[in-house]
């Protein structure tokens, strides 16, 4: 039997390789970890911060459109209405007839619709309502996500002097916010001024 022996260069290189296969050392997998942690810990942050704007701009989304379908039906009847009347929100039934100027702002505002109906609208807590002489009963204007923490009707140009072609006008100043929880909620502030159309009344 012949026996071969490797030179000493060759044991050497066999053991390069067996030390090569020895993995990772107990350091190397605890920095390993500890950058997958830190990498991880960032990307859920930003994931929930982006889910968080959703949310937001979610419920932004909701009062605007909300907001914009009542502010123009509201606007809507007192551009075509005439014989307005600003008063508090205590409207009593029946609805108050006249004209009542109110510069400083009131939150309540009674007018003759287009059809001869008298329509108030109130701030009363933290929703917009409506009522009708057909129909007394105050409607919620708005939805219950949407706080409304003030509303305020300007009216000027209810009484004009005789040489006065000017219309009357009413601005309309709404703020408030909306939103389920606390940190996402959205505010707004809305203000829009309507002139009436009517020439002769």
């Amino acid at each position: 039997m012949i026996f071969m022996r490797y030179p000493a260069i060759h044991r050497k290189e066999n053991k390069e390789r067996t030390g090569a296969r020895r993995g990772f050392s107990l350091i190397e997998l605890m920095v390993s970890v500890a950058l997958f942690t830190i990498v991880m810990t960032i990307s859920i942050g930003t994931l929930l911060a982006l889910v968080n704007a959703n949310q937001k701009a979610e419920s932004l989304k909701s009062v605007i459109n909300n907001l914009n379908f009542g502010l123009e039906s509201m606007a809507r009847t007192i551009r075509t209405g005439h014989l307005y009347y600003c008063t508090t929100s205590n409207i009593d039934d029946p609805l108050p007839t006249g004209t009542q100027d109110c510069s400083s702002g009131e939150k309540g505002l009674v007018l003759t619709d287009d059809k001869g109906k008298r329509v108030a609208y109130r701030l009363q807590g933290t929703v917009i309502e409506r009522a009708t002489e057909d129909d007394p009963e105050w409607i919620p204007f708005t939805a219950p996500e949407v706080v409304v923490d003030g509303m305020l009707f300007y009216v000027t140009g209810t009484t004009p002097a005789p040489d006065d072609l000017l219309q009357p006008t009413v601005t309309i100043s709404i703020r408030g916010h909306a939103g389920v929880k606390a940190d996402t909620e959205s505010e707004f502030h809305l203000e829009t001024t309507v002139t009436q159309r009517l020439i002769d009344q």
